[in-house]
């Protein structure tokens, strides 16, 4: 009798309410939502799944420097699309501050999260706060009755990692990385373009690319994807699998295998492992 109450109990919990949120934005704007970046738009938006019904706070970071914020209220269960005109962004000041991003790495869930005056609420494994204020700043992160204090110093354009260790109540800085601020998929690589992956790796892949040029794409287990590119030089090779290593959604790029000389470049293959899974 006791199990088959626990049962009927789980079986009538509810579960939370939640809709999409359709975003229709010039490519290469950053799509924030109550704080959280939740990627950089393509040429068809951003789509943002899985947002509690009500009111959340939307802000688009063009790529010419301008801003644009807004409020929308999501439905359950349904899609909502807004279109917003590069009339709407406001521009920056040229002396306005500069600003940096950090990414919390943590199991704990769900969490609220203060850099600064900056605050944004926790509900997976990782959350991006970007456009965060450079400098010494104070973070907070609490979860549930675990705390973390600390301060940081934060360059400008910075990317920095950061993991709560609340045991011993202090964060941990995995890494820094460089803030990436656009990222838009180049013409001429119909080879990333084409590839069944999902577009934040495509608009990484291409940035990555350079003068050189994306020969095939194979996507293969997990989040990972092997792409061979053709560089005019080894120096263009090198700094292909730089600027891979320097994109804030790559884990890990490692070369395999030789690179080949050839009569129009050099030939290469790189191993991609992208930090988590993007929306197609």
């Amino acid at each position: 009798m006791i199990v088959l109450a626990l049962l009927l109990l789980l079986a009538t919990e509810p579960t939370q309410a939640t809709g999409d949120l359709v975003v229709q934005v010039a490519a290469g704007t950053e799509v924030y939502v109550d704080g959280q970046m939740y990627g950089v738009a393509s040429t068809d938006g951003q789509t943002v799944r899985g947002l509690a019904a009500g009111p959340h706070k939307v802000m688009l970071h063009a790529p010419n420097g301008g801003t644009a914020t807004f409020n929308v209220n999501i439905i359950e269960a349904k899609v909502q699309t807004i279109n917003v005109s590069p009339l709407g962004f406001r521009m920056k000041p040229k002396s306005e501050t500069p600003v940096a991003a950090v990414r919390i790495v943590s199991d704990e869930t769900p969490c609220t999260v203060s850099v600064g005056d900056v605050s944004a609420e926790k509900t997976q494994h990782e959350l991006n706060v970007g456009t965060v204020p450079t400098g010494r700043q104070k973070l907070s992160i609490v979860c549930g009755t675990k705390r973390v204090d600390s301060m940081l110093t934060l360059a400008p354009d910075e990317l920095q990692i950061i993991e709560p260790d609340f045991n011993r109540h202090v964060a941990n800085v995995l890494g820094h990385r460089r803030r990436v601020t656009a990222l838009v998929v180049e013409g001429g690589q119909s080879e990333i373009v084409s590839a069944n992956i999902p577009v934040e790796w495509k608009r990484a892949l291409s940035a990555a690319a350079g003068e050189s040029k994306a020969i095939n794409v194979t996507p293969i287990s997990g989040n990972t994807v092997l792409i061979t590119y053709r560089a005019p030089t080894m120096n263009g090779a090198n700094a292909v699998i730089d600027r891979l290593r320097n994109t804030d959604i790559v884990d890990r790029a490692e070369p395999t295998g030789n690179a080949q000389k050839t009569p129009d470049g050099v030939v290469f293959t790189v191993r991609v492992k992208f930090r988590v899974a993007g929306m197609r």
